[in-house]
């Protein structure tokens, strides 16, 4: 919630999606932006997980949307680990 990348529904008609939440810390949501990208162009993993998503159909904005999520999850429990 603090970075900015737990979804809210934001469905209208027919589409049901989610977006970004818009509450929290400007600067924590645009470095994870901005490593987002950079693990999206070169980090193998992270571009299998692109291709994996891009065909299941979710657009570039959703794929994106989804690993900043899925990236925040991780260095959440990994920070959490490390104060332990």
């Amino acid at each position: 919630m603090l970075a900015e990348v737990p979804p809210s529904q934001a469905s209208s008609g027919n589409k049901t999606r989610q977006r970004l939440n818009l509450h929290g810390d400007l600067h924590l949501n645009r470095a994870l932006h901005t490593i987002a990208r950079t693990r999206m162009m070169f980090d193998a993993a992270t571009m299998e997980y692109v291709e994996r998503r891009t065909a299941e159909g979710k657009s570039n904005t959703n794929i994106h949307r989804c690993f900043k999520q899925l990236f925040a999850r991780q260095l959440f429990r990994k920070l959490g680990t490390l104060l332990t």
